[in-house]
């Protein structure tokens, strides 16, 4: 949620609708193309393919509940993503609940 919310400028999507509103739609047109950061979304496209392309087809379902649960950052996302190309369909490698208890 912080990265969705990092990678929208919430002043610019405010001025486009205050124009949106007045009837100036080139001006908003024009102040829309500013909503989004492009280094943000970035970094959160990267991190929704590393996510839906490697750790759901390699560990399934459950395991990629459990990441979305835990990850707080494109770094966490990036080692449960290693963990999951590293050992493979079925290990629950990538999910840290799915580690046995001592």
């Amino acid at each position: 949620m912080r990265l969705a919310g990092d990678a929208v400028d919430g002043e610019a999507l405010r001025a486009t609708v205050t124009l949106a509103r007045a009837g100036d739609l080139a001006a908003a047109c024009a102040t829309l193309t500013g909503v989004l950061r492009p280094a943000p979304l970035a970094t959160l496209r990267t991190a929704a393919a590393d996510l839906l392309g490697i750790v759901a087809k390699a560990q399934g379902y459950r395991a990629t509940a459990d990441v979305l649960k835990l990850w707080t950052s494109a770094a966490d996302m990036g080692r449960f993503t290693r963990l999951s190309a590293r050992f493979g369909r079925g290990s629950g490698a990538s999910s840290p609940c799915s580690a046995p208890r001592r």
